[in-house]
């Protein structure tokens, strides 16, 4: 079964649907909760059991440097798409990989794939 997703608001409308043609459970927070800060999205992915799918990099320092609660997993994209199916299809081979354990993942075309676990549960 694939992973459940929250689709920051950095995640193109396109990308969003496409996962969900592919068979992703994808809420957004576009469509959910407009303007909403890192710690509420963040938050929310963590109440609902859902992978956040980003572009920004500022969760990484919230979970690791800050302490905040970390939701079931992390998906960093660290490029620029060269196509427009590119992101949904990135995501879909991370998750398919990884989806199952608790990680925060940063993907980038010259770094490659990053893992690293999150912190124990902890309310942050």
């Amino acid at each position: 079964m694939p992973a459940r997703l929250l689709a920051d608001e950095n995640i193109a409308r396109l990308t969003v649907l496409d996962l969900r043609r592919r068979g992703f459970d994808v809420a957004a927070v576009a469509e959910l909760f407009p303007s909403a800060t890192d710690r509420e999205v963040l938050a929310l992915a963590r109440e609902q059991g859902r992978w956040l799918v980003t572009y920004d990099r500022d969760y990484g320092d919230l979970i690791f440097r800050q302490g905040s609660a970390a939701p079931w997993g992390v998906l960093y994209l660290r490029l620029v798409p060269t196509r427009p199916d590119e992101p949904a299809e990135m995501i879909a081979a991370i998750l398919d990989r990884f989806g199952d354990q608790r990680l925060f993942v940063a993907v980038g075309r010259r770094a490659g794939i990053r893992v690293r676990p999150l912190p124990p549960d902890h309310v942050g």
